[in-house]
């Protein structure tokens, strides 16, 4: 599972063959056979061990536009995959909650990191003061999907490039660790495609990052394929 967006670049869609359900949409798969993910980047050590590196299935087997997360199966290996994260829960933290969630992730494409976020809560003259101060400043409207209900947003350190790093709480009950977010984006958008995430000159209070929440993933990828939803977050999520 990952954004959307990470993949998009080289997404490409295919027609349904005959065996398949007509009515359905042409199917998204990866354009390139070629892309890799290397689980075990900790370190500046390239090029990296054959042993770490897996390949992706060409299909892509759940995508969505709205909560910008897709999902994509692992090419078999001769080695076993890395064991899967198979605790996962809804935010229900509010942002007056002291405690705080933990970033795995490659920020600016470095080696793999961890970095505290905590959850906020924008109101809505909040998010209108930002809207107006975008289009003041860079004359477009950097905060488009702010709203979106089935997002969370924080405050974290995490830069472009961590798109898709899971967020994970721990229980303080168990304390164990239990997946509810995933990173997706960092408000205002211009910021990284104009200014390289530099943020000199821009009030902290119109800077904010959000990302989806796994309830949100988990309620439309069961709804389209109990079987997938099964598969990803196991029958007692």
């Amino acid at each position: 599972m990952t954004a959307r967006h990470v993949v998009e670049p080289i997404m490409r869609t295919a027609p349904f063959t005959q065996q398949q359900q007509p009515q359905l949409p042409d199917q998204p798969q990866l354009s390139d056979d070629n892309v890799i993910i290397d689980f075990c980047y900790e370190w500046n050590s390239l090029p990296s061990d054959p042993n770490h590196i897996y390949y992706f299935e060409s299909e892509i087997v759940y995508e969505s536009v709205n909560l910008d997360t897709v999902i994509i199966k692992l090419k078999p290996h001769t080695k076993a995959f890395p064991p899967p994260l198979t605790r996962f829960t809804d935010v229900t933290r509010l942002s007056q909650d002291t405690s705080h969630g933990y970033f795995i992730g490659h920020s600016q494409a470095d080696i793999k990191k961890t970095d505290k976020y905590h959850i906020v809560t924008l109101t809505k003259s909040d998010i209108d003061t930002a809207k107006k101060w975008s289009l003041d400043f860079e004359k477009v409207d950097g905060y488009d999907v702010i709203e979106n209900q089935q997002r969370v947003l924080f405050h974290c350190s995490f830069e472009q490039g961590a798109s898709g790093s899971p967020g994970f709480w721990i229980n303080p009950g168990d304390g164990q660790s239990y997946v509810e977010l995933m990173l997706l984006c960092g408000y205002p958008k211009w910021l990284y495609n104009k200014y390289q995430g530099n943020t000199r000159g821009i009030p902290n209070h119109f800077l904010v990052e959000q990302g989806v929440s796994m309830k949100s993933v988990y309620d439309d990828v069961k709804a389209r394929d109990a079987l997938l939803c099964n598969a990803v977050f196991g029958t007692k999520s």
